[in-house]
């Protein structure tokens, strides 16, 4: 019983002795306008970050979005129009987009979204 306890103690002591773990928040390379994502030459699945509205609904799941150097159209699946409080977004509300570039050579660029914050109303 007494080698149970101590090996608990001992692997309790080796777990919670891990490194801490660090995550760079810092800024990165990547296009911060419509304007420069237009004429960068990304490599396919490349994660962009913007700020600026969403402009008008142009399908199911496809958007226009402009921050205000130029549009693109934005992909977001019908999960992330979940919000607390159900608060409406419309072409006033300024939001940030997190996501991964698309480029298709013989059809429209767009952002496929991973995440949409509403930074003001």
């Amino acid at each position: 019983m007494k080698s149970l306890i101590i090996i608990s103690l001992l692997s309790a002591a080796i777990v919670s002795s891990e490194p801490a773990k660090a995550q760079y928040v810092g800024p990165d390379g990547s296009p911060k306008s419509i304007k420069e994502l237009s004429g960068s030459l990304l490599v396919k699945d490349q994660r962009v970050t913007l700020k600026g509205h969403i402009i008008r609904r142009v399908a199911d799941e496809l958007y226009e979005f402009s921050d205000g150097s130029g549009t693109i159209y934005l992909d977001i699946d019908n999960k992330f129009w979940r919000w607390p409080g159900n608060m409406p977004i419309d072409q006033n509300t300024m939001v940030e987009v997190h996501g991964k570039f698309v480029n298709k050579a013989f059809h429209f660029d767009k952002i496929k979204l991973i995440d949409l914050r509403i930074v003001s109303k």
